[in-house]
């Protein structure tokens, strides 16, 4: 398992229907929450102003970005 880190850019690869997230939307690792299992809080930026979505988001759900050279 790779390691994410906090403040590292993501890729979603599932959709979340509740939050109206799709898959291949790109966010931002906020926080780790640990146990019983690790948990991502990732932001995503939305078009308009000041309006963000935070998801708690589990290993499978997310891969780290890849870098562009």
């Amino acid at each position: 398992m790779i390691e994410i880190k906090v403040n590292e850019q993501v890729q979603l690869m599932t959709d979340v229907p509740e939050l109206g997230l799709q898959r291949g939307e790109i966010g931002c690792v906020c926080s780790t929450w640990f146990g019983p299992i690790t948990v991502y809080e990732v932001e995503f930026s939305r078009e308009m102003p000041d309006c963000s979505i935070r998801a708690l988001l589990m290993y499978q759900q997310i891969m780290r970005k890849r870098r562009s050279s």
